[in-house]
């Protein structure tokens, strides 16, 4: 059998040998001369090998691999664009290349489905440049080195250059940086282009629409006129004007140049054919121009500033006192305002605040209407005036509502002399006679007879009448028929029946309560002993009987009745606890802070008693016995 096969195979190699092509099939057909290997079948396909490759870039798991050489990958590895799928590779001699199947990685004339913009793209995977064509001319460059996008260029110099002959090419780009749309005919690069053009660049406007050259000016134009002209080094502004002299330059015939512009600084809108500047017509604001003339808003060279019509100033404001004026082309106070447009003032007084006179007025010394100001010793009909001594008034007619005094800064209502720092008179007619009479916030003249600070009362000689009362030094008083009541240090001690307080509450009389109480909770305390020899210690302390002298301490409030307690220094030497000393050094005692001793004083008393009882009964029965 062995020796069968061998035959066989012998006579088909002799056979493939001598063969110029070689067919394989189930019909004996014989091969077709123009191919080395002629393979056909109707029910069966030719598998190729198949391999688990491990990158494009990697020629493993085959050794040496010929060019051409065809695999089927199985597997999915590499990364990046090295990275190989499932399909069809041949290696072309240095690395797998994927044969395309479908139109997986092939752009379709009609679009693809279910692309990726994560993953998918239209480009290079290396660093080269990209170009689209249309008619097979270029119309569309990408560079790869700056990321620069070229329209109709193959070298663009900026971000994004649009050039209006597609085919052209710039001979000497300049150094632009921004937008640019060029047309092919300029020589030079940077000298002369043309059309529309936002960047750094083009030394002349020619017919530019907008432009940047390289001084830094901008253009908004048509043909060689400009329209918006923007000044780089002065930034000055010029609206059909190319040679701005202001911040805003505009001048009303677009065809005409300044001649002899003079050195403004501000906004001037003037006719295109004025010569020297001296008397420009319409509006002006800026720091020339001496004469007003037909000028709506001029700015002359003294640095004041007016607004009106022909001659007539409506509205002045001068720069050297900053004073404003209404109908007054020669203000003397901050605001000045004339009611007569045409009038002037003859002699005004120097004022200093805000004036409305009548415009005839001679001599400033009446004036009337309304005036807010430093002058003015009269109030006439004024409803607001201040006076030459500083005071200022509220009033109709030459009866005063309101007084500000300027000496010592007291507000009066219903008076013309104020005498505290905020008085009131009830009667809008009246006189102050007495001290006050309402509501008043003073500092008087005479601390020993007055209080300072808020009183409200009626009384003449206290000050102090069913009110509340604040002393000069800093304390608090209610009280009535002159008498003070209740009283609040300004340390805090609160007097009840006397005014000079040394406690937190200090109360001359009796206190009627139906119940106090101390905190006691063990939570608040620490350092908790016994009270030791509470006997001993009361058997050292002698209650007395005793008068207090009531005339020698008329403030404490002390009557002649008897009185029953402690002497407050022998207390001290044995319970210091029980007795407090105010700031004059007089002392009083705790007398609910005894009864603790009086209980354990008792208690050791029983113990005593208790010991004695025992004794008697041990006694007794001795005396029973015999």
């Amino acid at each position: 059998m062995r020796v069968l096969f061998l035959l066989v195979v012998t006579s088909f190699l002799s056979h493939v040998s001598r063969a110029q092509s070689l067919a394989i099939n189930t019909t004996g057909a014989v091969a077709n001369n123009s191919s080395i290997l002629d393979v056909s079948s109707t029910t069966k396909g030719m598998l190729i090998p198949r391999v688990a490759l491990l990158a494009k870039n990697n020629a493993s798991p085959v050794s040496s691999p010929a060019t051409s050489l065809l695999v089927y990958n199985t597997a999915i590895a590499g990364s990046g664009i090295n990275q190989v799928t499932a399909g069809y590779y041949f290696w072309d001699g240095t690395q797998w290349t994927r044969v395309i199947t479908d139109n997986k990685e092939a752009w379709s004339l009609n679009g693809n489905p279910g692309t990726n913009y994560l993953t998918h793209y239209i480009g290079t995977a290396d660093a080269s440049h990209l170009r689209i064509q249309t008619n097979n001319n270029p119309a569309m460059f990408f560079n790869a080195t700056t990321n620069f996008i070229g329209i109709g260029d193959e070298d663009p110099g900026e971000n994004f250059v649009v050039r209006l002959n597609t085919r052209a090419v710039i001979p000497v780009p300049g150094n632009y940086s921004g937008f640019q749309i060029k047309p092919t005919s300029a020589a030079g690069g940077s000298s002369n282009q043309y059309g529309f053009h936002m960047g750094l660049d083009n030394i002349l406007q020619t017919t530019a629409r907008i432009t940047n050259y390289e001084p830094g000016d901008f253009w908004l134009g048509l043909s060689n006129y400009d329209v918006l002209h923007l000044k780089n080094g002065s930034r000055f502004i010029g609206i059909n004007e190319d040679n701005p002299k202001d911040n805003l330059t505009i001048t009303l015939n677009s065809a005409a140049v300044v001649s002899t512009p003079d050195n403004y600084s501000g906004i001037l809108l003037h006719t295109p054919f004025q010569a020297g500047g001296g008397n420009d017509q319409g509006l002006h604001i800026g720091l020339d121009n001496t004469f007003m003339t037909t000028a709506r808003f001029m700015n002359n060279e003294s640095g004041d500033l007016f607004f009106g019509t022909n001659k007539i100033g409506m509205l002045n404001l001068k720069s050297s006192n900053l004073f404003i004026g209404i109908n007054e082309d020669n203000p003397k106070d901050n605001l000045t305002i004339t009611l007569n447009p045409a009038a002037v003032v003859s002699t005004p007084d120097n004022y200093s605040g805000i004036l409305l006179h009548t415009p005839f007025q001679v001599g400033g010394g009446n004036n009337q209407g309304l005036h807010i100001g430093l002058d003015n010793s009269l109030m006439t009909t004024a409803r607001v005036m201040n006076n030459e001594s500083g005071d200022l008034f509220f009033g109709t007619n030459k009866i005063e509502m309101i007084h500000l005094k300027g000496s010592n800064r007291y507000v009066g209502v219903n008076t013309s002399d104020p005498f505290h720092a905020f008085s009131v008179m009830i009667a809008t007619n009246a006189v102050f006679t007495t001290p006050y009479d309402g509501l008043s916030v003073m500092t008087p003249s005479n601390p020993a007879n007055a209080a300072s600070g808020l009183v409200v009362g009626s009384d003449p000689t206290n000050y102090v009448d069913k009110g509340v009362w604040n002393y000069d030094n800093g304390k608090i008083a209610f009280g009535t028929n002159s008498l003070e009541r209740v009283t609040i240090t300004s340390a805090g001690d609160v007097g009840i029946g006397i005014t000079g307080p040394s406690q937190k509450l200090h109360v001359i009389g009796n206190i009627l309560a139906s119940g106090t109480i101390t905190p006691s909770d063990i939570r608040y305390k620490k350092n908790i002993q016994p009270i030791v020899s509470p006997l001993l210690k009361l058997n050292q302390v002698n209650g007395v009987t005793y008068q207090y002298r009531s005339k020698e301490f008329p403030a404490m409030g002390f009557t002649d009745a008897n009185q029953m307690g402690f002497i407050a220094q022998e207390v001290e030497k044995v319970f210091p606890e029980l007795v407090f000393t105010d700031r004059q050094g007089y002392k009083a005692v705790d007398y609910p802070k005894i009864m603790p001793v009086l209980v354990e004083a008792i208690k050791d008393q029983q113990v005593q008693i208790n010991e004695l009882k025992h004794k008697l009964e041990n006694l007794e029965k001795i005396v029973t016995k015999n």
